[in-house]
């Protein structure tokens, strides 16, 4: 259960969240846990080392599901947020020299252009720069 948990910080949530939502959220995220490790557990399988671990896991979610306390429930919550924003997360797009584009695709750019393309553009502008 510690990487559910960890790095979560519980003044990070907003104070005002009424307990019955509040435990019916870190719940879900519980059950959400809980429905990943027996999937992957089924691809495992049971009797190996894998699977006795994830078993474990499942357990330890189980166990805190049902000894649910308020700093819990908001523990768990945070660490689902952070989950999640890092999974909406834009990726990050690298920046290029524009002199260099310029040069290789003069038509294309401004000259006051900034230029941020994320993987596989570079090959669109070579195709369009061949047509």
């Amino acid at each position: 259960m510690t990487m559910l948990l960890a790095g979560c910080q519980s003044d990070a949530m907003d104070p005002t969240i009424p307990p019955a939502i509040l435990f019916g959220l870190a719940r879900d995220i519980l059950r959400n846990e809980m429905g990943k490790r027996i999937e992957q557990r089924r691809t495992v399988g049971r009797d190996t080392p894998e699977g006795a671990r994830l078993t474990q896991e499942i357990s330890t979610l189980v166990n805190l599901g049902k000894d649910l306390d308020e700093t819990t429930a908001r523990q768990i919550i945070a660490a689902g947020r952070a989950a999640a924003d890092g999974k909406l997360a834009a990726p990050k797009m690298p920046r290029l020299d524009a002199a260099e584009i310029r040069e290789r695709y003069p038509e294309l750019l401004a000259d006051d252009a900034q230029v941020w393309i994320g993987s596989g553009w570079t090959e669109i502008l070579d195709d369009v720069r061949l047509r």
